[in-house]
């Protein structure tokens, strides 16, 4: 089922995965990966485009006419993505949800486990998970949540390390 055991790995590289798409998309760049695979024209290549309709006269007209068309039509369907968008959550939202899925599933192996070697892999696991619930959580701009889930993998990281370890 959705708390298996076998599932918490593939919980936790699934957030994982999202969070590095979600901070992809809102790099330096901006939306770069805006889902149409288009790329920006650049000026160079709506210049040139600029000349060749200049050359083509009249012709150049009608294109223009079949271009603005084509322009309210595109941005009709813009309008009807975006509408389709805000009901969709948000990568970053998705990445929360999946590693908060696999952390419930470890905590919950973690309570049922005797093996004590097996308990510090656990242990190890669920504390990976916090510390990528607290990237999620400061990409988020929360906080308060992020430093609970830091502070929870340092206090553990403090307790299964030798003082003197770097």
């Amino acid at each position: 089922g959705e708390k298996a055991p076998e599932c918490a790995e593939a919980y936790f590289y699934y957030g994982k995965a999202l969070l590095e798409l979600a901070r992809l998309e809102s790099g330096v760049l901006g939306n770069a990966l805006n889902g149409d695979g288009e790329l920006v024209k650049s000026e160079d290549q709506e210049d040139e485009e600029y000349e060749s309709q200049e050359e083509e006269g009249e012709t150049g007209e009608a294109n223009a006419d079949k271009e603005t068309a084509k322009s309210e039509t595109d941005s009709a369907e813009g309008e009807n993505k975006e509408v389709e968008d805000e009901d969709d959550p948000s990568n970053f939202q998705l990445a929360w949800e999946m590693l908060d899925l696999a952390k419930m599933v470890l905590t919950e192996q973690l309570e049922g486990e005797k093996n004590t070697e097996v308990k510090t892999t656990i242990e190890k696991d669920l504390c990976e998970t916090f510390l990528t619930l607290g990237e999620v959580s400061l990409e988020n701009k929360n906080y308060v949540q992020a430093v609970e889930d830091l502070s929870f993998c340092l206090d553990w990281l403090k307790a299964s390390w030798p003082s003197d370890s770097r």
